[in-house]
């Protein structure tokens, strides 16, 4: 799907950006440093440490071979995996001083590449050294592994999944793993009630004591359809006849089939503005408005699929359409959003109020734009 490619394309761009600086970084780290500070090495070898093993230290020792003082201001971690035993000093030719450098590999399996950078005395002036190694990979507990704990020994990898995009005539499935951890079987069913015609769901009936599976979740729609926006179903299992602990929960957004978009003309939804800040408001009787444009910077007619708010007290509407939705945008033009939010909803609330926007459009590149509403309750 066209969507996923372009994404998968900008992915890769980004990628290959970072290994190309990763790589001139790493070259710049292995030349011999020529400065008055010199260190033996500029890697810390971290060797291969067990993941929970515990803390791993390595001491760095840094000479001053110049002819003048130098001033170690700081030592710069680029983690909170690591942390150094320093403090500020200042080095007379000849002398030297040591820092340890600690890696804690909890949580953190696999290969070792994190930087330190030793800041002498200005800002403009460091040394990096690189740390490297291999943890190995712990074993996972049971509950490490499904942490969601559904009831009567079933537990849950996850309880929440949302799919991205679900083009017109698409489909779209996830697994979710589950394990029995109680000594007997259960048995499994589902309340279909209010969920989504979209989705399909393969439950298991029933699950022995100690086995492992996945549940499959998906969606389906036709190009008949026309479905778009945001779906989200609330699965409630029942395990032996009684309602789980937590909801498994999925989410989708149903949009246009860009297969056989043109990218040279294809529409595109320029939006004037992401956030609305309406600032301290009066919880009490404040109607707070603001006004954005959408523009089509593209070369085809831009059609708003859909517009969504998180919350009742958020309203949006197109200037001059008796409805938010199918309003077409010819090559050039635009239309304002008016967006109005009644904070008498947030009387009891003292949080900072944030909503959003969301826009459904047949813009191949963004089919889904968000506007960030936020608002300081306050009382008279």
């Amino acid at each position: 799907m066209k969507h996923l490619y372009i994404n998968m394309c900008a992915t890769i761009i980004v990628l290959m950006s970072l290994l190309s600086t990763s790589n001139i970084v790493a070259q710049e780290f292995s030349k011999d440093y020529t400065g008055a500070l010199h260190f033996e090495s500029l890697s810390i070898d971290y060797g291969t440490i067990r993941e929970d093993g515990g803390s791993v230290i390595r001491t760095v020792k840094g000479e001053n071979r110049g002819s003048e003082d130098i001033l170690i201001s700081e030592i710069v971690a680029t983690c909170g995996c690591t942390t150094v035993d320093f403090k500020p000093c200042t080095l007379s030719p000849g002398e030297s001083a040591s820092f340890a450098v600690r890696y804690d590999p909890m949580n953190r399996p696999g290969r070792i590449d994190k930087y330190i950078y030793v800041h002498l005395s200005s800002p403009e002036e460091w040394i990096g050294l690189q740390m490297t190694g291999y943890v190995v990979e712990r074993e996972r507990s049971i509950e490490e592994l499904y942490p969601f704990d559904m009831g009567c020994g079933l537990r849950l990898r996850s309880n929440f999944h949302a799919f991205g995009y679900l083009e017109a005539g698409g489909k779209i499935s996830e697994s979710v793993g589950y394990i029995n951890t109680s000594s007997r079987d259960i048995d499994l069913t589902m309340d279909k009630s209010g969920l989504s015609p979209h989705l399909q769901i393969t439950l298991p009936k029933s699950v022995a004591a100690g086995e492992r599976g996945d549940i499959i979740i998906g969606y389906t729609s036709t190009e008949e359809e026309n479905i778009y926006g945001t779906i989200v179903d609330n699965i409630t299992i029942y395990i032996n006849g009684t309602p789980a602990r937590y909801k498994l929960t999925t989410q989708v957004i149903a949009v246009d089939n860009f297969a056989l978009t043109d990218d040279i003309s294809a529409p595109k939804a320029a939006i004037s503005k992401n956030i609305i800040k309406f600032g301290e408001v009066n919880c009490a009787n404040a109607i707070c408005e603001a006004e954005i444009a959408v523009q089509n910077a593209g070369q085809a007619p831009l059609i708003i699929r859909r517009i969504e708010t998180t919350t009742e007290a958020l309203k949006c509407s197109i200037e001059g359409a008796t409805s938010g939705d199918g309003v077409s945008i010819d090559e050039a033009a635009s239309v304002k959003l008016k967006i109005r939010l009644d904070t008498k909803y947030y009387a009891d609330n003292d949080d900072i109020i944030t909503e959003r926007v969301r826009i459904i459009t047949n813009d191949p590149m963004r089919p889904m734009q968000s506007i960030k509403v936020t608002a300081i309750p306050m009382w008279q």
